[in-house]
C-alpha cells in the first residue's frame, strides 16, 4: 500500500532503515540541539484556534470543483461549448419541472454527443426529481464510469438511495462522494440531511492539533493548550522534524523539509504513548485523539491519515491511491463521519 499526494510519493525515498522516536528520546534530541526550542503556554484553546493549527500543519492544497482524469493527470471538467449551448436550451423545462421534457431534451443531446458526463447527470436529475429514484441511479452509475473522478455522480447517487429507502446503500454513495470532496457545502449538507432523517450525525473532520509550532529566530517555539498538555508530545514531534534535518534524514532517507507520512506516523504515535499515560489516570479525554486510536484498532488508521490529513494537503489524493487504500478510506469515512445508530 503506497500514500501518495498526486504523483509524490508521502513516504519519500526508501530509508535503509526506519526508526521511529519515543517521546522521550525526541525530548532529548532537542535538548541537545544546537537550535532553541521553547514551550509557552496559550491561555484559551478554542476551536477557531485549533482550525488555524491544523492549517499551519497541512496547508491546503487546490481544490479544483468539477474534475476528471485524463491519461492518469487530473484536469478541470468543463462542458465544451457546444454542449453548453445545448444545454442552456433545456435547463428552464427542468427548472419549469417539466421533468419528462427536461429528460428527452437531455437523452436528445446524449444521443448526438454519448457518455458527456454532466448531460448525463442532468439526465439522472430529470429522472429523480421526476419522482423514478430507481432509473436516476442508473443514470448516475453510468455516469460514475464515464469520469470516476468528480464526486458528483456518487452523491446524486446517495440522493437517489436515499429517495429509495436504501439507506445504506446511500450511505456508501455518500462516502464514496467524500472521500473525492471533504468539504463541499452541498455534499456535507446533503449527507447530514440524510443522516439526520436516518436519526444519525455527520462529524467532519475532528483532528484538530490543541498545539501550534512558530518559527523563532534561533529555534522553534511549541505553543500548547493548558487544558491540552497530552497534545506537548505531537507538538515536540512536529518541531523535531521541522529543524532536525538530520532526523528527516534518518528516517525517510531525504533531508529536505517536505510532507512524509513517517512524520505523520511518528508524531501519532507519540500522542498516543503520552495519551495513554494520562488517560489511565482519567486526566484526559480527546474525542479526536481517541477516533485516532480507535481507527488504528479498526485497522482503518490509513483511513485516517487520508481523509483527516493527506486530503488536507491534496483534496485530490484520494484518487491517485490504489484500491486496497481507497477502500480503506471509504470505510474510515462511513464508519467515523457518517454516523449511524
Amino acid at each position: 500500500m503506497v500514500l501518495v499526494v498526486s504523483s509524490l510519493a508521502l513516504a519519500g525515498p526508501p530509508a535503509p532503515k526506519k526508526k521511529y522516536l519515543s517521546v522521550s528520546q525526541t525530548a532529548k534530541l532537542l535538548e541537545d540541539s544546537p537550535l532553541q526550542y521553547a514551550i509557552n503556554m496559550e491561555k484559551d484553546d478554542f476551536d477557531q484556534w485549533r482550525q488555524q493549527n491544523a492549517e499551519r500543519f497541512w496547508p491546503s492544497g487546490k481544490f479544483i470543483p468539477a474534475v476528471m482524469l485524463k491519461n492518469g493527470k487530473l484536469v478541470p471538467y468543463e462542458n465544451p461549448p457546444e454542449i453548453s449551448k445545448l444545454v442552456a436550451k433545456v435547463e428552464p423545462l427542468f427548472e419549469a419541472k417539466d421533468y419528462d421534457a427536461a429528460l428527452k431534451g437531455y437523452d436528445d443531446i446524449l444521443a448526438r454527443h454519448p457518455d458527456t458526463y454532466s448531460v448525463m447527470l442532468a439526465a439522472g436529475d430529470a429522472l429523480l426529481f421526476g419522482g423514478k429514484p430507481k432509473l436516476a441511479v442508473e443514470r448516475y452509475v453510468k455516469a460514475g464510469k464515464v469520469n470516476s473522478a468528480d464526486y458528483r455522480s456518487w452523491f446524486y447517487r446517495g440522493n437517489a438511495y436515499a429517495a429509495l429507502g436504501q439507506k445504506e446503500d446511500a450511505l456508501q454513495s455518500y462516502a464514496q462522494a467524500l472521500a473525492r470532496c471533504q468539504t463541499c457545502p452541498l455534499l456535507v449538507t446533503g449527507a447530514e440531511n440524510t443522516l439526520r432523517a436516518m436519526g444519525g450525525t455527520f462529524r467532519g473532520r475532528v483532528f484538530l492539533p490543541a498545539v501550534r509550532v512558530e518559527k523563532i529566530e534561533k529555534g522553534y517555539e511549541i505553543r500548547i493548550s493548558k487544558k491540552s498538555v497530552e497534545w506537548l508530545a505531537f507538538g515536540t514531534c512536529k518541531a523535531m522534524w521541522r529543524g532536525e534535518a538530520s532526523h528527516r534524514k534518518s528516517v525517510t532517507g531525504d533531508e529536505r523539509d517536505q510532507f512524509s507520512i513517517d512524520e505523520e506516523k511518528e508524531c501519532l504515535a507519540q500522542v498516543a504513548d503520552f495519551y495513554a499515560t494520562r488517560e489511565k489516570k482519567n486526566e484526559v479525554h480527546d474525542p479526536a485523539i481517541e477516533q485516532f486510536l480507535a481507527s488504528f484498532d479498526d485497522d482503518l488508521m490509513y483511513g485516517f491519515l487520508m481523509f483527516e490529513i493527506v486530503t488536507r494537503i491534496d483534496p485530490h489524493a484520494f484518487l491517485f491511491q490504489d484500491e486496497a487504500l481507497q477502500r480503506l478510506t471509504v470505510a474510515y469515512i462511513r464508519k467515523y463521519v457518517l454516523l449511524t445508530q
